[in-house]
């Protein structure tokens, strides 16, 4: 009787998979009311409102809970909370390419990846979209109705030798459009494939004409 007590139980845990937002270290916390401090002052602090860390223009003013580096950041606060989200996906050799979904820290949201992976290690690592999104979908930030942001960049367009075409959504026209992406500008409203735009960002295609 005990035994089958237990095995319903675990059944009825399997059937929420969702990663739940872990407790937010000490050292990652900002300190309230803000600082008084008109000075441009930039550093890398913790959003918890936003699960990720940010550049604040008066980062430094605050005592606490400041990182001058967005990687030492994310190792002791992003990371901390996304848990297996924010583990990157295991490569192996193999002579037979598939196609896994893993959670994308940058893009804040769950893609399709080709190649050779560990299938069998790694929690961020799934088979279908649906299964990423149940376990890492708290996480995900809507990027279709993200705007770029210019990055410091001086190089020429022949410095990108891996420059291609992506797409991205435009708001305005409601559409899903191609752009050469180049790195010189920072933004999540980037799909590698038209398909993948529509799937994601068709919720806010008002007029239904414009479907593809």
């Amino acid at each position: 009787m005990a035994h089958a007590v237990l095995v319903l139980f675990l059944g009825l845990v399997g059937l929420k998979t969702t990663v739940l937002p872990a407790e937010i270290p000490p050292e990652c916390e900002v300190p309230e009311p803000e600082p008084r401090c008109r000075a441009f002052a930039p550093a890398w602090v913790y959003n918890k409102s936003s699960m990720y860390c940010e550049r604040w223009s008066n980062g430094n003013c605050y005592t606490e809970g400041k990182f001058q580096t967005e990687d030492e950041c994310n190792n002791k606060c992003r990371d901390h909370v996304l848990g297996p989200c924010a583990v990157g996906l295991e490569e192996e050799e193999c002579r037979k390419m598939e196609k896994r979904y893993a959670f994308d820290t940058k893009l804040r949201r769950c893609v399709l990846r080709q190649g050779c992976f560990l299938t069998n290690r790694g929690e961020n690592n799934f088979a279908s979209l649906t299964k990423c999104n149940q376990t890492c979908g708290e996480f995900t930030h809507d990027p279709c109705l993200e705007t770029e942001t210019r990055l410091s960049c001086n190089r020429t367009r022949s410095a990108f030798p891996w420059e291609n075409t992506w797409f991205r959504y435009d708001q305005r026209r409601q559409i899903c459009e191609p752009f050469n992406y180049t790195g010189c500008y920072e933004s999540r409203n980037r799909f590698e494939d038209e398909t993948e735009c529509w799937k994601i960002c068709s919720k806010h295609v008002k007029e239904r004409c414009k479907m593809p």
